[in-house]
Parts: C-alpha cells; structure tokens; sequence
C-alpha cells in the first residue's frame, strides 16, 4: 500500500496566504519589464516575475489584473529562454495557464500563445497542438486566431519531421479539440416524435434483451444529471429536438435504447421542475425500442455516455454550454475575490465549496492488505481533511459519504456538480504487487496510452478492458467540456505540497498524471 499521509496534507498548502497587499501597481512594473536586458540577471527577471505575480493576486478583479499575470508569465518565460533553467518554463506555463483559463480578454488569448511557445521549445508538439486548437476554438474570428493558425502549420510541420514520438503529457489528442460537444437540433419524421403510451402490460424479456430497472436523477438549476440503470449494457441512439409548436411540445433530448423492456414499476413520468429539465418520461417508441425523454426549455449541452459493472447510462445536461466566445472588451476577469489569502489569489480559482470523495465504502472495500481496508482509511483522511479546513470560515466542505457507505461512481461527480462545488477531491490509496513501492501521485481526468495509469482507473472504475477503451472513446467527445487545465493547476499544487511537506525523496514523486475515471467524468469544477 501506498502513502496516505500525504493525502491529508494535499489542500492545506494550497490555503496558506502566499502574499501580502502588494505595493507596486501594474504601470510601474510594467516600465521595469520595458527596461530588461540581455544583461540582466535572471533574479532580475524572477523577481519582477514575482512582482508581477502579487499585483494580480492581491486584486483579481482589477483593471489590469488579467495583464499582470500575463507579465508574470510572459517574464518567466524570457528567463527560461535566455537561462534554460526548467523552473522558470514550469511557472510560466502556472501563470500562463491562470489568465488563459480564467479570463476571456485578449490576455487570455495571448497567454495561449506564449504557453504553445513554451511548448514548441521544449520539443512537446503534442501539448502546442493542444493549446492552439484550445485558443482557435475560445477566440474564434481574432488575430490571435490568426497566429495560432500560423504556429499550428510550423507544429504540424516540426511533427511530420521529428523522428521521435511525441510526448504526450498533459494532452488531449488534436482530434478532441475538434469533436463537436453540442449535437444541433433536428427535425426528424412525425412518427419519431409521436407520444407514445406506455402498453398495459409490461413485455417479458426476451433473451439478450435489456430491462431498464430504475432512472435516477441528481439536479439543480444549472445541471441535472439522469442515471438510468441496465440490467445489461446496450446499444442506444441519442437525438436533439426542436420544440414543436403544433403538438406543443418544447424542445426534448431523447434516448432510444435497442432491444429493451421496462421493468415493472418504473414511473412512466418523472417530475424534476429543476429550472432546467421539467420531466422524465419513457414509452415504447416501437417494439423493442424504449425512449426516454428529456423536456426542457432549458437545455444547452449535453453528454451521454454508458457505464458498465452495474451496467447504466448517464446523462448530463446542462443550461450553459462551455464553448467558446470572444475576449470581452473590458479586463473582467470570470473569477471573483480579491483576497490574495484564498486560492483565488494564489491560483486563480475561485474557491468557496469543496466536495471531498472518500474512494469506495460499503459493499466496495476498495484496496485490501492485511485485513485494513482501503474505504475505512480514506474515510478517515477525508473526515479529518474537512475539520482541518473547516478552520477557514469562509469555505465550505462537504463529504461524499459520512459513513461506510456505497455510493455509485456517478453519483459522486453528481453531488460535487448538486453543490456547485468548486473544487472535487477523491481520495484513494492504491495497491501494487511491487511491495517495495511508495509513493504520491495525484491524477486528473484525460485519455492516456499510460498502461500503468490505465490499470489504476481500470480498477477504480470496476472496469474491462475493453470498457476502458469504450470511456477513451467517450472522452474524446466531452474533454472540451471538462476543467482539464484548472485541474492541472490544481493537481500540480497538491502534488508539488504533499511531497514538500512530506520530504519525500525525488523516487517517491510519482508525479501528476492523466486517466479516464470514473468519478472524475462530469465533473463541472476542477477534480
């Protein structure tokens, strides 16, 4: 078994006060960063860096707080150029990634930019892809646009050159950024949009057919979440409509299931009144064939993806589309707070309400070694990280489960996204065959080719192989939708603090990675 002390250390680093106020202004800094030189050194350039880096911190929402975290990042940057030193590309690429995940001012942009020149340096092609079509699809129709396209054909061409394979670290293939998220609305046939009512006797189950044995559902008014549970797994159809005014119907998001019956006693409709999905219903669309259908007025984005060991489809809707949009005109960052004493001001992230999942519980043990379970661990870091960070009155932190408890991996993300949290911890402890092997690793959600990395969310997700390989897929068609490079942010910190705090030897650091969880899927904060 793995380390787990430093589990309890991973956010308590992160709500230290990194800064005071900071004396300099915006203006003045940016006269000292006009004036470097070739000839100065590069604690001239790490200071100012720094300096930079408070101005942002100490006020978020000010005018030109987007400007100086890009100053911050822009300055470490030339330091790593002209000193080589790794230290300085890691921080650039930190502060890069603040002001391009949280702002939506031509900063934003720019910081894409620079960070997919970091990138190009360092010889990771894959990772500039990624920022570019990151920047291409959040700044449509700018001159930004323009220069990412440029840089895009010298990547493509350095890639087709290169004979060694491309490091895929902290990546989404180029395929990802391109994959619609949203599906546009359709008119289909009359007949595919008729009401159908339920028949007066529930068809017994042929063999290899589908029973639906429950639909589900976690909500508020910006998400709702529907769990329909699958005696096995099956082959669906999702469709998109437009409100139909002649049958007064709004507009719906329906799931066709192939080869499928309805168990008894399953409510043919579903009230939810959420604010954003009105109902549930399911009939029997033609033998065989069970829809269920979403009505809302509300729908913007959704994603529909299947879940096996229990088998069950997910469905997550949601009434603001994550995509992308133009840099607003004035410096308004998307964060709020000025305090530099929160991970606001030292990250960038806005952070009032934290989830913390305690991995397993119940009838899921998790890991076992020498008669201690896994579930009763976790539980016990998670309850003791709540008290330690109920400290600071201004947060607030909840449990996934209290006690032990089996909680569904889906209802996990759910209850983080019911909460609004703004951040999502999962807790765990792995096991290895390797009983010489320690260490602290903190992952985030991502497709990956890591066989180790997979092995982990194999387990962790009671998964097949070919299951896994199933998720990738899926992946590919919501990763825009997820909170990739704040979850990075955040990753990096925590790891980065439990191994400081820990004095773990360089062996030990195992690194933040990326895998397709489970209980990461959905999740609509960094997690």
């Amino acid at each position: 078994m793995k380390r787990t002390a430093g589990m309890i250390l991973s956010l308590l680093v992160l709500l230290l006060p990194a800064y005071a106020m900071a004396a300099d202004s915006y203006e003045s800094l940016f006269n000292e960063y006009s004036k470097l030189s070739g000839k100065s050194t590069r604690l001239s350039y790490v200071s100012l860096g720094d300096r930079f880096f408070r101005v942002y911190a100490a006020s978020p929402n000010s005018k030109n707080a987007d400007y100086a975290l890009l100053y911050a990042g822009k300055t470490y940057k030339q330091s790593f150029e002209i000193f080589k030193n790794r230290t300085d590309s890691d921080m650039a690429v930190k502060y890069l990634r603040i002001v391009s995940t949280n702002y939506t001012t031509d900063a934003a942009a720019d910081a894409y930019l620079e960070t997919a020149d970091i990138y190009i340096q360092k010889n990771d092609l894959a990772s500039a892809q990624f920022t570019l079509n990151r920047l291409k699809n959040r700044f449509p129709g700018t001159a930004q646009e323009e220069a990412a396209n440029n840089r895009l054909q010298e990547v493509n061409r350095l890639a087709k050159r290169s004979d060694d394979p491309v490091d895929t670290t902290f990546t989404i293939p180029p395929a990802v950024i391109n994959a619609p998220v949203v599906v546009p609305p359709v008119d289909l046939p009359d007949d595919s949009v008729s009401e159908f009512t339920p028949p007066a006797e529930e068809p017994a189950p042929a063999d290899g057919t589908t029973v639906v044995k429950e639909i589900r559902y976690f909500s508020n008014d910006e998400y709702t979440r529907i769990v329909v549970d699958l005696s096995q797994n099956a082959k669906f159809e999702k469709h998109w409509l437009k409100a139909n005014k002649e049958q007064k119907l709004p507009p719906r998001l329906f799931i066709d299931i192939q080869s499928s019956t309805v168990q008894s006693g399953v409510p043919t409709n579903i009230s939810i009144k959420d604010g954003l999905v009105s109902s549930v219903r399911w009939a029997y669309n033609k033998p065989g064939v069970t829809r269920i259908v979403l009505d809302s007025e509300a729908i913007k984005d959704f994603t529909v993806f299947q879940m096996g060991n229990p088998s069950r489809i997910v469905i997550d809707v949601r009434n603001d589309q994550v995509a992308s949009t133009k840099p607003a005109t004035a410096n308004k960052p998307s964060t709020s707070g000025d305090s530099s004493q929160t991970l606001a001001g030292v990250f960038g992230l806005k952070v009032r309400t934290i989830v913390i999942d305690p991995g397993h519980g119940g009838k899921d043990p998790g890991t076992v070694a020498n008669g201690v379970y896994e579930k009763t661990i976790v539980l016990e870091i998670a309850k003791h990280l709540r008290d330690l960070l109920k400290a600071d009155k201004d947060l607030k932190i909840y449990l996934t489960r209290e006690t032990d408890k089996f909680i569904p991996l889906e209802e996990r993300t759910a209850i983080a996204n019911k909460y609004k949290a703004d951040l999502f911890i999962s807790v765990h402890i792995n096991a290895t065959k390797n009983g010489q092997a320690s260490g602290i690793e903190t992952y985030v959600l991502n497709t990956t080719n890591d066989k180790s990395a997979l092995d982990v969310a194999a387990f962790e997700n009671q998964a097949t192989t070919k299951s896994m390989s199933d998720l990738q897929g899926i992946l590919k068609d919501i990763m825009l939708n997820s909170k990739l490079e704040e979850s990075l942010i955040l990753a990096g910190a925590a790891q980065r603090g439990m191994v400081a705090n820990l004095k773990l030897p360089k062996a030990q650091d195992l690194g933040v990675k990326q895998a397709p969880f489970y209980v990461l899927t959905g999740a609509n904060m960094p997690a």
